[in-house]
C-alpha cells in the first residue's frame, strides 16, 4: 500500500481515536465537574498501565517491524517470541509494582490505595496490552493498515460506553471502579481477538527463539529507552506534581490528598487539550517509521524534511485554534463549574503548555526518521535530556507553583528536546535548519496529492 494511502487511513483512524479518547475524557470531566480531586484521581489511575507498558515493551514492537521488513526474521518466530516475552515481562512488572505500592502504604502515613480488586486489574492489564501491541505491529509489518488501526481504535471505542454503564447502573456510583473496568475489559478482549485473527500469520503457540530475542533486544532496548522516556516525559509529572506540591504545605493528610488530586486535574486536562496538537505527528509516526525503514539514505533525506516542516506549522495553527476555543467550549461543557472551579486553574496551565507541545511536534517527526535509520542513540539522548530537564525543573518549580510549575517545566524540557532532535538530524543528514522549519510553496503539491488520494480512498470505500 502506498505511503499516502497508508497515511490517510492512519490519519482518519487517529482522528477518530483522538475524538473518542478526548471526548471520553471530557465526558468524565463533565460528570465529575463538581469534584476536581476525584477527576484527578481517575486520571492517575488510568495512566498507570500505559507507563508500565512503555517500560515493559523492551522495544520488541519496533524490532519486529524492522527485522521482518528487512527479511531477517520470519513473523512466526517473532510472534511466538514476543508473545512469550509479553507474558513474562508483564508478570514481572505487575509483581514489582505491587510490592512498590505496598511499601508506599507502609511508609506513607495516611496513604490509601484503591481496593485490591481494582489494583489487580490495572497491574495485570499490561500483560494483555503488550500482547496486543506486539501482534498489532505484526499487522503493520504485513501491510494490514486497516486492521492495525482498527485494533488501535477498538479499546477507545469501548471505553466510554462501558464507563457510563458501570458508573450509572450501580446504585452507588464509583468513578474509580467504572474507569478501571472500562479500561481492563477492552484491553483483554483486543489481545484475545488479535491472537485469534492473526493465527494464520502467527500460530497460537508460545516459544522463545533466543537468536531473534538477542538481536531484537540489542536493537530494541534503545528503541525501548526512547519509548520509556517519552512515556515518562508525557506522564510522570502527573505523579510528581501532587507529591511535590503538598510537601511544603501544613495541611492535614486528607486535605493534602485532595489538593494533590485537584492540581493533577488542572494539569491533566490542560495537557489533554494541548496534546490535540500532536494528532498529526502521532498519526505519522508509525507509518513514517515503516516508510523510512525501506528507503535509502538519500530518499529519506528528501522525504522527511517535507513532513517535518509541514507538521510544525500545522501544529502552530492548531495551537492558536485551541487557545481561542478552549474557554468558550469548556464554559459550555461545564456551566457554572468552569468559572467557579476550573478556569483559574486550567487556563494559565494551558497557556504555559502550548508552546512546548508545538515545538515538540518536530521532535516527534525527526525521531521517527532517526529511529528508522538506526540513529537510536540520538533519539535516546534527546528524550533522556527532556526527562532530566523535566525532572529537575519539576523539583524546582512545582513545590511553589503547582500545576503551573509543572507546565513551565514541560515546555522548557520539550523545547530542549526539539532543539536536540533538530541538531542530531541536521548533523546526520546535512539538511539545513531552514529546510526543516520553513514551509515552501512546492509543498502545496503534497496537499493536492493527499486530497486526490482521499477522494480515491472515499470512492473505493463507497464502491
Amino acid at each position: 500500500m502506498r505511503f499516502q494511502t497508508s497515511f490517510l487511513i492512519t490519519l482518519a483512524f487517529q482522528a477518530l481515536i483522538l475524538a473518542i479518547d478526548k471526548g471520553a475524557g471530557f465526558v468524565i470531566l463533565w460528570l465529575l465537574r463538581e469534584d476536581a480531586p476525584k477527576a484527578g484521581g481517575v486520571q492517575l489511575l488510568l495512566q498507570l498501565p500505559a507507563i508500565l507498558v512503555a517500560i515493559g515493551n523492551l522495544g520488541l514492537a519496533a524490532s519486529l517491524v524492522y527485522f521482518s521488513k528487512r527479511k531477517e526474521v520470519d513473523l512466526q518466530t517473532a510472534g511466538r517470541t514476543t508473545t512469550t516475552v509479553a507474558i513474562l515481562q508483564g508478570l514481572l512488572l505487575a509483581l514489582v509494582m505491587w510490592g512498590a505500592l505496598e511499601l508506599w502504604v507502609l511508609f506513607k502515613e495516611g496513604a490509601v490505595l484503591p481496593r485490591w480488586s481494582l489494583r489487580l486489574r490495572m497491574l495485570f492489564l499490561p500483560i494483555f496490552l503488550l500482547i496486543a501491541t506486539y501482534h498489532n505491529y505484526i499487522q503493520l509489518a504485513v501491510g494490514r493498515i486497516v486492521g492495525f488501526n482498527v485494533a488501535r481504535l477498538a479499546p477507545s471505542l469501548c471505553f466510554l460506553p462501558l464507563f457510563l454503564l458501570l458508573y450509572f447502573v450501580p446504585v452507588e456510583r464509583d468513578a474509580y471502579e467504572a474507569a478501571v473496568y472500562a479500561r481492563f475489559l477492552p484491553g483483554v478482549l483486543t489481545a484475545v481477538l488479535l491472537l485469534w485473527f492473526l493465527r494464520d500469520v502467527v500460530p497460537l503457540r508460545l516459544g522463545l527463539d533466543l537468536t531473534f530475542l538477542k538481536k531484537a533486544v540489542a536493537y530494541g532496548w534503545r528503541a525501548n529507552l526512547h519509548a520509556t522516556f517519552t512515556a515518562l516525559n508525557h506522564r510522570l509529572d502527573l505523579y510528581l506534581l501532587g507529591a511535590l506540591f503538598v510537601v511544603r504545605t501544613q495541611l492535614p493528610e486528607n486535605e493534602q490528598i485532595a489538593l494533590l488530586e485537584r492540581e493533577v486535574a488542572f494539569y491533566a486536562y490542560a495537557m489533554t487539550i494541548a496534546e490535540l496538537i500532536w494528532h498529526f505527528p502521532e498519526a505519522l509516526r508509525d507509518v513514517l517509521f515503516a516508510k523510512v525503514s525501506g528507503l535509502s539514505e538519500g530518499e529519506a533525506r528528501d522525504f522527511t524534511p517535507v513532513v517535518a516542516r509541514n507538521s510544525l506549522w500545522i501544529a502552530v495553527l492548531a495551537a492558536a485554534g485551541l487557545w481561542w476555543l478552549h474557554a468558550p467550549c469548556l464554559s459550555f461543557l461545564l456551566g457554572a463549574s468552569w468559572e467557579e472551579t476550573w478556569r483559574d486553574g486550567l487556563t494559565p496551565v494551558l497557556a504555559l503548555l502550548l508552546p512546548g507541545t508545538v515545538l515538540y511536534t518536530i521532535a516527534k517527526v525527526l525521531q521517527a526518521d532517526l529511529m528508522a535509520r538506526r540513529h537510536l542513540n540520538a533519539c535516546n539522548l534527546a528524550t533522556f535530556a527532556v526527562f532530566v530537564v523535566l525532572l529537575g525543573l519539576d523539583f524546582v518549580l512545582v513545590p511553589s507553583a503547582g500545576a503551573r510549575g509543572a507546565a513551565m517545566a514541560s515546555t522548557i524540557a520539550y523545547a530542549v528536546g526539539a532543539v536536540l532532535s533538530v541538531a542530531f538530524y541536521v548533523r546526520s543528514t546535512g539538511v539545513s535548519v531552514r529546510e526543516l522549519l520553513l514551509v515552501r510553496r512546492s509543498d502545496l503539491r503534497h496537499y493536492e496529492a493527499l486530497v486526490r488520494q482521499r477522494r480515491a480512498v472515499k470512492s473505493s470505500a463507497s464502491d
